[in-house]
């Protein structure tokens, strides 16, 4: 049975990267992670009706950064991603 590491959404959110951010998880190759993130709004639009321009768009949070064990500066790396699943039906 494969290992799966649950990253608790609601502690893990950059809405910028930085070089000199902590990692908020360091992974091993191979390792595979659950990540929950929010939409690009933050979970400002809650429901259908409303359009992006209802609300502040400056926001876009993003899950990381995460520190790959072994990787050096100039690797490549390859992330593939297994699923995603919508968190609202609409």
């Amino acid at each position: 049975m494969v290992s799966v590491r649950k990253i608790d959404p609601q502690k893990h959110y950059a809405y910028a990267f930085d070089r000199n951010l902590e990692p908020v998880a360091y992974v091993d190759p191979g390792e595979i992670l659950q990540i929950a993130t929010k939409d690009a709004f933050s979970d400002q639009l809650t429901c259908e009706s409303q359009k992006p321009s209802d609300v502040n768009q400056n926001i876009n949070p993003q899950s990381g950064p995460f520190y790959i064990n072994g990787a050096k500066p100039g690797d490549c790396l390859k992330i593939k991603i297994i699923s995603i699943e919508p968190t609202r039906d609409w």
